[in-house]
């Protein structure tokens, strides 16, 4: 119930703002440049905490995909800053944050394009995996 009358509140004020909008645009109208000067700084630390969460999942991932390989990339480079275990920056998840920006500094239509891609190896990865588990199901 919330959500949908949050998007009903978001609906209407989109009516209202004659450029396409965004929260910073939404609070521009609303609240004057001070405050969407505020939350504008807001959502660009917002974003920046999302990604460096997601990347260190992602590195982790990864990670864990070469040791699959058995390949096992030096401890120092590993993960976050921490003088007790000896490591130093978790590079891959830099590598991966400098990746996500260079292919959202090209622009919308590549970042919606690698973005379908994903979807779909996603969603390939999944019907493969119920495609060959069905075999193994013993319905006893």
């Amino acid at each position: 119930i919330a959500c949908v009358l949050a998007a009903l509140c978001y609906a209407e004020l989109s009516s209202t703002v004659p450029a396409a909008g965004s929260a910073y645009a939404y609070s521009y109208m609303v609240f004057g440049e001070v405050l969407a000067w505020v939350l504008g700084w807001d959502l660009i630390l917002e974003y920046g905490v999302a990604a460096a969460s997601v990347s260190s999942g992602w590195s982790a991932y990864f990670q864990g995909l070469l040791a699959g390989f058995d390949i096992h990339l030096p401890l120092a480079l590993t993960a976050a800053f921490d003088s007790t275990k000896g490591t130093i920056i978790d590079l891959p998840a830099v590598c991966i944050i400098m990746l996500i920006t260079l292919l959202l500094s090209l622009g919308a239509k590549e970042t919606v394009r690698f973005n379908f891609i994903m979807v779909c190896v996603k969603v390939g990865v999944v019907l493969l995996f119920i495609g060959i588990g069905i075999f193994y199901v013993k319905p006893a």
